[in-house]
């Protein structure tokens, strides 16, 4: 349906293609720029048909329909086969790791997880370690954590933060994000 309250959609995409252009900028889209440009278009075209005019001005709708189709196409595009992470097990001197997902394993081989998961923790304090061990490989909760540690539960958060920003810093440091 056409809301009579707009004009013609050719209009409406020239007045908002700062719009679109603005949300590429935002998530830093500089490859396939015209894709994405499309998948912006489209989702303008959407909210255009789907305007009413009882429920507000039609900027109010069209921001969220393109940064919302604009962000789902980038996840889908560069959506990673989800490896599910299995609890890591000291055995005498060498780490076993058990994988229950074949998946998983045509994904990633154990010695790259081991050596990813070594590399990343490597220059963390204790505390940030057990927070990567326990919470973010092994999917110890939190809470049960700050029991077992006996601390308060945002102490555990904030070993989490650190542990995060510090390994996020390795990360970018052996690949560095695009745009930069």
């Amino acid at each position: 349906m056409n809301p009579t309250s707009l004009p013609p959609f050719e209009v409406v995409c020239e007045q908002f293609y700062p719009l679109i252009h603005r949300t590429l900028n935002k998530y830093r889209i500089r490859w396939e720029r015209e894709e994405y440009m499309q998948v912006g278009r489209i989702a303008l075209w959407e909210a255009y048909r789907n305007y009413d005019p009882g429920r507000g001005p039609f900027a109010a709708l069209a921001v969220p329909y393109v940064e919302g189709r604009i962000l789902h196409a980038l996840k889908r595009q560069y959506r990673l086969p989800q490896v599910p992470f299995s609890s890591f097990q000291q055995d005498d001197e060498e780490r076993a790791i058990d994988w229950p997902d074949p998946l998983a394993e045509q994904a990633f081989n154990r010695c790259e997880w081991e050596e990813l998961v070594e590399t990343l923790t490597a220059g963390l304090s204790e505390r940030e370690q057990i927070v990567v061990r326990e919470h973010l490989v092994q999917g110890i909760p939190m809470t049960e954590l700050a029991q077992r540690y006996g601390v308060s539960g945002d102490t555990v958060k904030t070993w989490k933060k650190r542990a995060l920003r510090k390994m996020r810093g390795k990360v970018e440091k052996i690949c560095p994000p695009l745009g930069r």
